[in-house]
């Protein structure tokens, strides 16, 4: 019988598809290709990188947040900004506390050390290869684009992230629902 694999998981917030669409067009075609640009359809809010985890743990992680209860709430995009020349974001400048505490609550049902530097937001891209100037440039230029948009976290969910030549490949394993 064939060994089973651990799976590369996290917990994200998925973007509504019409949200990816407007930064798809907005920012993502604007994007040198010296950027490894991330996928219009990969674009979320990560509330927790899990690493490589198994089944099992995956299936326990499902039945301790069953009930799991969380109120609903709006998250506003509006900023552009970077870690380090490294990696290109989008910015949350509302529900950013809500997001914390979300990824509060959640390392504490699962017993995950809470990450002290968990700052939500939406990577656009990774630089590999433009230096320090050039990628300022590029910050400056997409800061003049005017940009807000609004959605309501109504869920999240357990991704796996299958790793490939043509960049990552995303699946749902399972949501959890906030409350309303």
């Amino acid at each position: 019988m064939p060994k089973k694999q651990n799976k590369r998981v996290f917990f994200a917030v998925n973007l509504p598809l019409e949200l990816k669409k407007k930064i798809l067009e907005t920012f993502l075609e604007k994007l040198p290709e010296e950027l490894n640009i991330v996928k219009a359809i990969n674009l979320h809010i990560t509330l927790y990188f899990l690493g490589y985890w198994p089944e099992e743990a995956i299936a326990e992680a499902r039945d301790k947040l069953a009930d799991f209860n969380f109120p609903r709430f709006e998250v506003k995009i509006s900023k552009i900004g970077h870690f380090s020349s490294r990696v290109l974001w989008l910015g949350i400048t509302k529900g950013s506390s809500e997001l914390i505490a979300l990824h509060s609550k959640l390392c504490k049902v699962l017993d995950l050390p809470f990450d002290n530097r968990f700052h939500p937001h939406i990577t656009l891209a990774r630089n590999r290869s433009l230096n320090y100037k050039r990628f300022r440039e590029i910050v400056d230029e997409l800061s003049k684009i005017k940009f807000e948009e609004r959605f309501s976290v109504k869920s999240f969910e357990l991704m796996e992230s299958k790793l490939r030549s043509s960049g990552a490949e995303y699946k749902q394993l399972f949501s959890v629902k906030l409350v309303d």
